[in-house]
């Protein structure tokens, strides 16, 4: 609370007769203002009200009516200057000299009106910062349109103007100057006073406690969004409504009334619920407005004064409902205790790492709409709020709510930059549904109250699993391959800096291997492990362990002896298959283990190529092992993955629809034999008649060779990490249509 020798400042301040023609803003007006400078033409800070008047408005009086609130409040006559690069107040003898009276057709034109005042900008610099204009329908039907900049105004100042404005309009009706309470301070006598009280000893208590509030919270929190988060905030937004209905709001009541809470730590509690579940955090930090007026002093003034607390939630230990009102409850308190300190200032002083894409210490707010209503009653007029598409958001995300004749209704208010609004209906019923279960039974732990419906439930489940496809083609690779091999076998298959291989000359080197392979003894069911350099070769050694009825197992030649050996004499390969360039290596790591694992047969894969083939392909189960890929190994110790058939193809089927593969595609195969991506791009494309081009790790390790030559070979499809493409593109002249 303020002390008393605050007060006693203050009031001095409020005696004082000379005032200077600039003042400092305060430290809320100077984070719009630089949020404002930041992102030209924003207008998410635009406050707009809309009302229709319906009966015989008098607009002259009307117009006198505003003429005088906006000369009573200087929030209404003030703008910003740069000083030192720090924006002063600056407060105007500026009145309207007229308000702009414009008949429109219907209430389309009405709306498309009322929208496109709320997305006109402001000029902080010039102001003035508060415009108004009504729209005449028919004579005894109208709209009133104000808005405010809310570096000069705040949500119970919309109260304040509505009530100043009615009675302004009563008195101007009856040719009498309006008889309101003197204002007893000005929202610069505010600042000047604010600016003084936030140092020395009571500052350092203040910043005691939000730091030991705040220390260790979480950054951001880490909602799936739908779209990846922008460098920096547009501030574009929407909102969705929603009612609780009466049986609900009882139950938030019933439940607030139980804990000796209130509905604010009733319904805050349960959006932290939904918050946790959805992002998995049980450390959340939200955002709630105050009003931010201790003093009756400022009860009627216009100006900005709201602030903002940082709640910070502990959801550990699967809490219920009940154990977190009472957490809840504790923090809300103690935030009310040390709620003078701005908002503003604090960030300034714990200095968190800022970025331009996201808010600092909070990026969802929750607020709870206790305000007067901003109800303008003028004689003889019935006046009636309209609503507007609203097309801003300052946080991520915000839920409103309020309690309007024992119904709690509101708005979620959500950035389109990061949410579609499918995605913030399903979080309001998900938001509902925990509430009312929460309440219900206050004592279930939070992992154990239900989100879904039954409907999205099955859907979730049951409907996005359902995944299985009906195939036309074989149902194993080879048997799909033979099919392409007869359909076109003169189409060139594979290719390599070597040369070429057509379908037919694939199929042929590969019948050989598998001849080979069955002549050294290697039965179905058998690992052949495969050292060679990746290439024709290497693709036609690998269909001919398939067509043995075998599985291949890839060992990189370049690899450490020792993490070859262990492979061989983990994996109880039957034979290796290699090439003249990796015999030693091959010879090395098969030495390495034969004490453990002797007899190893080393074939030379360029006599297996040369073997005349024999009989047809062995046939293949989906449950055949196709290949094993040994991976780093959680533990430090390399651990062999097993793949099926059924897996494999099921993938490559994947790959060729995502890509909408065909018989035109030349596929880039770049990755190591070592990683199972080299798998699909080695046969997807044999899968539809298309053709795969190798390129060696000499290629591959040289970004802008790789691109040179996929542009010489043809190649439709390219998979490298963004790094990689990124310094692939650098010097490339682009094309007339887009990249090359």
């Amino acid at each position: 609370m303020t002390s008393q020798n605050s007060r006693d400042r203050l009031s001095s301040l409020l005696l004082a007769q000379s005032r200077e023609h600039e003042y400092p803003a305060s430290y809320a007006q100077r984070r719009i203002w630089f949020l404002t400078q930041l992102a030209g033409g924003n207008t998410a800070y635009n406050m707009p009200l809309a009302l229709r008047l319906a009966g015989p408005l008098d607009v002259r009086a009307l117009e006198q009516a505003i003429i005088a609130v906006v000369r009573r409040h200087e929030s209404l006559r003030t703008f910003f200057r740069v000083v030192g690069g720090q924006p002063m107040q600056r407060v105007s003898d500026w009145t309207p000299s007229h308000l702009p009276l414009t008949d429109v057709v219907d209430w389309d034109d009405v709306r498309r009106r009322v929208e496109a005042e709320a997305r006109r900008p402001f000029d902080l610099s010039t102001g003035p910062l508060f415009r108004a204009e009504v729209l005449r329908l028919r004579a005894d039907e109208h709209v009133l349109l104000a808005t405010m900049h809310h570096i000069v105004s705040d949500g119970w100042s919309l109260s304040i103007f509505a009530n100043d404005l009615a009675r302004c309009y009563e008195a101007a009706r009856e040719g009498r100057a309006p008889q309101l309470p003197t204002l007893p301070i000005r929202y610069t006598d505010y600042t000047l006073w604010q600016l003084e009280q936030f140092t020395g000893d009571r500052l350092d208590a203040e910043l005691t406690y939000w730091r030991r509030e705040l220390e260790g919270a979480p950054a951001l929190l880490d909602l799936p969004l739908d779209r990846p988060r922008p460098a920096m905030q547009t501030f574009r937004g929407a909102k969705q409504a929603f009612t609780l209905g009466r049986a609900l709001t009882g139950a938030v009541a019933a439940m607030a009334q139980a804990e000796r809470t209130t509905e604010f730590m009733v319904l805050l509690s349960t959006f932290a619920m939904l918050l946790s579940r959805h992002s998995h955090q049980d450390d959340i930090v939200i955002g709630a407005p105050i009003a931010g007026r201790l003093r009756p002093e400022l009860e009627g003034l216009i100006g900005f004064f709201v602030n903002s607390l940082a709640l910070r939630i502990d959801l550990s230990g699967d809490p219920s409902l009940r154990t977190l009102l009472q957490r809840v409850r504790a923090t809300t308190l103690g935030a009310y205790e040390h709620q003078e300190l701005p908002f503003e200032r604090l960030v300034e002083l714990l200095q968190p790492e800022r970025s331009l894409g996201h808010n600092p210490i909070f990026q969802v707010e929750f607020v709870y709409l206790n305000l007067p209503p901003n109800e303008l009653r003028l004689a003889g007029v019935t006046t009636e709020p309209l609503d507007w598409e609203h097309e801003s958001a300052k946080f991520d995300l915000s839920l409103y709510c309020a309690n309007r004749d024992d119904v709690i209704s509101g708005f979620w208010e959500y950035s389109t930059d990061l949410f579609d609004g499918e995605t913030v209906e399903r979080l309001s019923a998900h938001w509902q549904r925990v509430l009312a279960a929460a309440c219900e039974r206050p004592d279930l732990p939070l992992s154990q109250l239900p989100l879904m419906d039954a409907a999205e439930e099955r859907q979730v489940i049951r409907g996005w699993n359902q995944t299985a496809r009906r195939w036309s083609e074989a149902e194993d690779a080879i048997a799909a391959i033979a099919t392409q091999v007869a359909r076109v076998p003169s189409r060139i298959a594979v290719g390599d800096s070597s040369g070429r291989m057509s379908y037919a000359e694939l199929w042929a080197a590969a019948g050989g291997v598998c001849t080979a392979l069955q002549r050294a003894g290697v039965a179905d069911g058998a690992l052949v492990g495969l050292v060679a350099q990746r290439g024709r070769e290497f693709l036609a050694a690998v269909l001919g362990i398939w067509m043995a009825g075998a599985a291949y197992l890839p060992l990189d030649p370049s690899a450490p002896r020792e993490r070859l050996a262990d492979g061989i004499i983990d994996s109880g390969l039957a034979a290796v298959l290699t090439d003249d360039a990796c015999r030693a290596a091959a010879l090395a790591a098969t030495a390495a283990s034969g004490a453990v694992h002797p007899g190893v047969p080393v074939l030379a894969l360029a006599q297996a190529l040369a073997e005349r083939p024999a009989a047809a392909p062995r046939p293949r189960v989906p449950t055949s092992l196709a290949y094993v890929i040994y991976t780093s190994g959680s533990t430090g110790r390399p651990k062999g993955a097993m793949i099926q058939d059924e897996g494999m193809l099921n993938h490559l089927r994947a790959k060729i629809a995502t890509l909408a593969l065909t018989e035109d595609d030349v596929i880039a195969q770049t990755a190591s034999q070592a990683f199972d991506i080299s798998l699909w791009q080695l046969l997807a494309p044999l899968l539809v008649g298309g053709r795969v081009q190798v390129y060696g790790d000499e290629v591959t390790r040289d970004p802008e060779v790789l691109l040179q030559l996929c542009d010489v070979d043809g190649v439709t499809v390219l998979e490298v990490v963004p790094s990689f493409l990124s310094i692939a593109l650098r010097g490339v002249e682009p094309a007339a249509g887009g990249l090359p």
